[in-house]
C-alpha cells in the first residue's frame, strides 16, 4: 500500500486532514484505521487509542490500481501551549486462507503496518530547540545524545559525519524528537571516535552542526 501524504498538521480551527491510500497489487487489499497518542519515553515510542482523532472509514477495502480517500479529525482541541503528537495507524488485514489449500498451514501471512504522524498546533508560535548533549561511548556501543527543549517536533532526515581524516559518510535517517523530550542515536557503521564533525538535515530547521572530536 503507498499513502500520502506521510504526515499532518492540523489546527483549532483547520482540524482536518486527508490521506490517499492506493493499491498497486493486483489483489484486493483490505485495511483497517486506528488512532493513537504518541510520546517518547527515551528510546522508546509509546502508542495508546485515543478518541481525539476520529479517522475514517475505519475498515475498508481497495480494489487492483484504486484508491481509498480516508479523512482524520481533530475531536479535542488543544488547548495546551505545545504542539500535540499522534499517529494512525493503518493495518492491512491478510485475506481469509482459502478452503482446501493444503499449503496454507505452512504459509506466512504477514501484515504490512504503516504509522503516519499527525501533529496539532497549539494557538500559538512554536519552534523546536534541539540540543546536543554529547557523545557517548561505552560497552553497549557508541551513541549521540539530544534534547528537544521546544515546544514543537524536529525531524532529523539526514546525518552528514566528517572524520578527522577529511572523508565524509552520509545517512539518510527519519529520527524524531518530540518536544520536551531526549533520546540518542546509534549511527550504523560509523566510529564516531574519529568523527570530528556531524551536521544534521532537519525538517524544520536549518542544518545543526555540531564538534564532536577536537
Amino acid at each position: 500500500m503507498q499513502i500520502t501524504p506521510l504526515r499532518a498538521e492540523v489546527t483549532n480551527t483547520n482540524k482536518n486532514a486527508v490521506f490517499e491510500i492506493f493499491n498497486p497489487t493486483d489483489s484486493e487489499l483490505s485495511v483497517q484505521l486506528q488512532p493513537v497518542t504518541w510520546s517518547q519515553d527515551g528510546q522508546q515510542e509509546i502508542y495508546e487509542k485515543t478518541t481525539d482523532i476520529l479517522a475514517v472509514p475505519v475498515l475498508f477495502k481497495i480494489p487492483p490500481k484504486e484508491s481509498q480517500t480516508v479523512r482524520a479529525a481533530l475531536m479535542v482541541p488543544n488547548l495546551t501551549q505545545i504542539e500535540k503528537s499522534y499517529r494512525l495507524i493503518f493495518t492491512e488485514i491478510p485475506p481469509p486462507r482459502v478452503k482446501g489449500d493444503t499449503d496454507a498451514p505452512l504459509s506466512l501471512r504477514m501484515r504490512l503496518q504503516i504509522n503516519l504522524p499527525i501533529f496539532v498546533l497549539p494557538n500559538k508560535t512554536i519552534k523546536p530547540e534541539l540540543n546536543f548533549n554529547g557523545l557517548e561511548v561505552n560497552e553497549d556501543g557508541q551513541s549521540l545524545k539530544f534534547e528537544n527543549n521546544g515546544d514543537q517536533h524536529i525531524q532529523i532526515t539526514q546525518m552528514t559525519f566528517i572524520n578527522t581524516d577529511g572523508s565524509e559518510n552520509q545517512i539518510f535517517t527519519s529520527n524524531y524528537f518530540l518536544p520536551n523530550t531526549s533520546k540518542a542515536i546509534v549511527p550504523k557503521d560509523v566510529e564516531l571516535t574519529a568523527v570530528r564533525k556531524v551536521i544534521f538535515t532537519t525538517d524544520v530547521a536549518d542544518n545543526l552542526e555540531y564538534e564532536l572530536n577536537q
